[in-house]
């Protein structure tokens, strides 16, 4: 199925030769990224068919996302505080761009304020300075624009009662749930690991916790533990056998507070051993 390519139109004023070719650097720079960029730098001889006021509208109305490079200049034409006749383009950029989240209610998803240098921010247009704006300056802010216009800027909200995917350094890893449906035995065959059950009964104790969880539940504390190695999937013919080395990996990996901790929420009433 062929994916649909997200169009980007970059609006801003000629400050000077330096601006305008940055402008050009970003538009070339989103291309390379696989998103269909457009920029008045790239009308052939400098002469849309029908106009530069029906070409800009086009591009406005057309684009999934605006990109609004903010300037002294462009604030200055926006505030209408040059002589008439100067910066047409950005004037009527700048009308088009408000009247579109005006008459939105307000509502906007597409129009993006973005500034080459930090002392540009202040030139953020009025009606734009409510909505997310990006430092193209700062490597952690461009990339995060390039997400959120190729839509992976936001995980999935899971579904509600969905055991969360939570990283077992983090503190909140011993708060994840179990769910009773994931509890398949209060006392469930255990197999025979001598590193848990020779002298060793915070071992034995994290066995029979462990095997008294499904197989999927095994797998997915396994996985968010890390200790699932390449070719091994909950589909492998032995996946029963692969918990006991996911046990003994942790333990080998120094892994069991973190275990014991997922296993049993509540360690004012199970103290965890490990730590």
């Amino acid at each position: 199925m062929e994916t649909k390519t997200t169009r980007v139109f970059i609006s801003y004023a000629h400050d000077n030769k330096i601006h305008e070719q940055r402008a050009l650097e970003l538009a070339d720079l989103l291309c390379s990224n696989y998103l269909d960029c457009n920029i008045d730098q790239y009308v052939e001889n400098d002469n849309p068919e029908k106009g530069w006021p029906h070409w800009m509208s086009m591009n406005l109305q057309k684009s999934d996302f605006v990109l609004v490079i903010a300037s002294e200049k462009f604030f200055e034409r926006y505030s209408d505080l040059e002589k008439d006749g100067s910066g047409l383009g950005a004037k009527w950029e700048s009308i088009l761009t408000e009247a579109m989240i005006y008459n939105n209610d307000g509502k906007n998803m597409t129009v993006i304020p973005v500034f080459f240098s930090r002392d540009d921010k202040k030139f953020i247009p009025p009606f734009l300075n409510l909505y997310t704006h990006y430092d193209l300056s700062d490597k952690e802010s461009f990339g995060t624009l390039l997400k959120r216009m190729k839509g992976e800027l936001k995980p999935k909200k899971p579904k509600l009662g969905q055991i969360p995917n939570i990283s077992a350094d983090s503190p909140l890893a011993k708060h994840l749930p179990v769910a009773a449906e994931e509890i398949i035995s209060e006392s469930p065959t255990l197999p025979d690991i001598p590193e848990f059950t020779s002298n060793m009964k915070p071992g034995r104790k994290i066995m029979q916790a462990f095997y008294s969880l499904t197989l999927t539940r095994r797998f997915a504390i396994a996985k968010q533990l890390g200790l699932i190695e390449e070719n091994e999937s909950i589909n492998s013919p032995d996946a029963d056998e692969l918990c006991a080395k996911f046990l003994i990996r942790a333990k080998e990996k120094d892994l069991l507070a973190s275990l014991w901790s997922i296993l049993f929420t509540d360690e004012s009433t199970d103290p965890n051993p490990f730590k």
